[in-house]
């Protein structure tokens, strides 16, 4: 647009002082009109011209007026039906209260994410934004959605007001909103649940089976203590810390005990279990597999289509189909994440789980084909793009490996496991000052006391005894894993029956240490 105005003065200007004479370009001011005629004027020029000034006319108006935008086509990467529900802000002046809130939005999540046509960011990705200034608009080019849910309650006594939006993020306009004034009573919070997800597919034009309208319409407790317990509960699950994953356990049994009928708890317990054995080794692999299966078993026969639970099954058979290596585990546990991803194909942890199978089977492509669904659907979960540039690296793609730790660090400032993978990736690679620069930055963020501890191996490739003694001497003497950074040294040092007997003496009870031995 400015070329154009700025042309057109320019021209004007030239076309003003200049005049094109069969004898060459001369001043207007020095011509002689009498003995120089101007040429006929074409008719094609007029018509030339009134159709640029009609263009640029039609232009202007298009871009000034929004309306180009307003009707503009989604991109081509974008699902015109993918909707991401944002955090809802409490409101309350009881903390206490935050329940309700993100009771409404996991409630909202798994309702659409169960209806076929709607593609819908998990609740991980979503939680990324809780309290953030970025405009929607951002937000939904980071997700890669086409709408985006916002809202906000309050409760006070024994009502709640609920205020909900729906925003088309390309056009940043609002689709439709909607502020609700109900009773605090379960059975008014689930009603006002499937009230808001019917308007938002309706708004959306999503094609309902009647499969997804009874999913719409489901009751999942009608106990008040056990609905809290199971928001709190997940709430707790998804941070994956040690501490937290011990209290969503607790939770999950508490919210069963006081509804037998609660198929989802049931679900989330089976997998916060498995969860407390393949991160944190804090029980042993008969005993998950046994409670997780149990808690799975009453999940199933309360919600024969509960599509968490079936995922969460795949993952059992995985882990144990792992350890063995024999039978027909693999087949079991393929066949259980297909029927989770028919029942919800936004299913995130299912894509992830069913990778893992694929990688185990030495299928690499077949794992990469499923972290990247998984990546579409939780587009800032943490385990996907930290696998996933592992099974670059199988591959030998290294720059991409590369890239997508670094996308994790940029997108978790703080969380060490990255750095730790880039460091340890550098040094694969040779690039040995690079490793060395990253496992500090590993040692500088991470409580572990083994963070940085793959520098001491370059150390030895350069014979830097000092550093290695340097590192040693800042490692706890009364830590649980003090005996394996002792033996570690020694390895290091090339005293392997002194690392053998040091690593002996290490309690198989330690949490997360026997992997590491």
């Amino acid at each position: 647009m400015l070329l154009i105005f700025g042309g057109f003065v320019i021209s004007l200007l030239i076309a003003w002082v200049f005049e094109i004479t069969p004898d060459g370009v001369r001043l207007e001011k020095d011509l002689d009109r009498k003995r120089y005629k101007p040429p006929a004027r074409n008719s094609a020029n007029f018509l030339l011209i009134g159709l640029l000034v009609v263009a640029l006319v039609v232009s202007i108006s298009f871009n000034m007026s929004g309306l180009r935008n307003a009707n503009a086509p989604l991109d081509s990467d974008i699902n015109d039906l993918s909707i991401a529900v944002l955090p809802f802000e409490n409101r309350s002046t009881d903390p206490e209260n935050g329940y309700f809130a993100d009771g409404i939005q996991e409630d909202l999540l798994n309702r659409l994410a169960g209806i076929e046509s709607l593609h819908v960011i998990s609740r991980t990705s979503a939680n990324e934004y809780r309290n953030t200034t970025k405009n929607v608009s951002v937000i939904g080019e980071e997700l890669g959605v086409a709408t985006i849910v916002q809202g906000a309650v309050q409760r006070s006594g024994n009502k709640i007001l609920v205020s909900v939006s729906l925003i088309d993020v390309r056009a940043d306009k609002q689709i439709w909103a909607e502020t609700y004034n109900k009773d605090a009573s379960l059975q008014d919070i689930f009603e006002l649940q499937t009230e808001i997800s019917s308007q938002i597919t309706s708004s959306l034009g999503a094609a309902l089976t009647p499969a997804d309208e009874q999913r719409l319409a489901a009751v999942p407790t009608e106990n008040d203590e056990a609905y809290r317990l199971f928001v709190v509960g997940q709430v707790n699950l998804s941070q994956r810390r040690f501490d937290t994953v011990l209290k969503a356990r607790e939770q999950f049994e508490q919210a069963v005990k006081l509804d037998p009928d609660y198929a989802r708890a049931y679900s989330a317990l089976a997998e916060t279990i498995m969860v407390l054995y393949t991160n944190h080794q804090a029980i042993n692999s008969d005993e998950a597999r046994r409670l997780a299966g149990a808690a799975l078993d009453n999940a199933l026969r309360l919600d024969p289509d509960n599509a968490n639970a079936y995922a969460v099954r795949g993952f059992i058979e995985t882990s144990q189909w792992q350890r063995t290596r024999t039978g027909a585990g693999n087949i079991r546990a393929a066949d259980n994440f297909r029927r989770a991803l028919e029942l919800n194909e936004n299913l995130a942890n299912a894509y992830t789980w069913f990778s893992l199978l694929r990688q185990d089977e030495g299928d690499v492509v077949g794992a990469i084909e499923m972290l990247t669904q998984a990546l579409e659907v939780d587009p800032r979960s943490r385990t996907p793009l930290v696998n996933l540039s592992d099974l670059y690296a199988l591959k030998g793609e290294n720059e991409a490996s590369t890239d997508l730790l670094m996308r994790a660090i940029e997108y978790f400032p703080g969380w060490e496991l990255p750095v730790r993978r880039l460091s340890q990736h550098l040094q694969k690679l040779g690039r040995l000052d690079e490793a060395v620069a990253w496992a500090a930055e590993d040692a500088r963020i991470s409580d572990d006391p083994l963070a940085g501890s793959n520098a001491l191996s370059i150390f030895r490739l350069f014979g830097d005894s000092a550093a290695i003694t340097a590192f040693m001497a800042d490692f706890p003497t009364d830590h649980p894993v003090s005996p394996f950074g002792v033996g570690l040294e020694k390895f290091v040092r090339d005293d392997y029956q002194g690392a053998l007997d040091t690593l002996a003496t290490i309690q198989a009870d330690v949490i997360g240490i026997q992997y590491r031995v």
